[in-house]
């Protein structure tokens, strides 16, 4: 810990490889992993049969900042027959300026704001939050079954 110095042991699992069927027949690969020895990122990849799509956090010095929920995201795709990942233009809003920390939280409370006013349920809501955990809960218990 920074501010005391103190150690503290870590009892989560750095790496998490999971393959699944889907209900459409579409399979799934996941690999979840922490402690990069490069620069920390995320990368989402959807892969299909006429193209390619890819999420994936841009270079960030601070890990905080290269955290899913945090960083900014850059999207890119493959088409089939072209060898090269193509980035996609994204519009811009007016929370492109704030520093990156606070970006995505002030896009999730405009969004509150948004559903409160209209009385639409666009924003994560307890209900994801529960079955968020819920796979969570799912995945650690299918580990020890392996």
């Amino acid at each position: 810990m920074a501010e005391t110095g103190d150690t503290v042991l870590v009892t989560a699992a750095d790496q998490l490889l999971a393959i699944a069927e889907l209900d459409t027949s579409a399979v799934v690969s996941v690999h979840l992993h922490d402690a990069e020895a490069t620069m920390p990122r995320t990368r989402l990849e959807i892969t299909g049969t006429t193209g390619d799509l890819a999420l994936v956090s841009a270079p960030e010095v601070d890990p905080w900042a290269a955290q899913l929920q945090v960083g900014q995201l850059d999207l890119y795709h493959a088409r089939a027959g072209h060898a090269s990942w193509q980035p996609v233009p994204v519009d811009r809003d007016q929370f492109d300026d704030l520093p990156i920390e606070a970006r995505n939280v002030a896009r999730l409370y405009h969004q509150l704001a948004i559903d409160l006013r209209s009385e639409v349920s666009r924003a994560p809501d307890f209900r994801v939050a529960h079955r968020l955990h819920q796979l969570i809960e799912l995945a650690q218990s299918s580990v020890g079954s392996c």
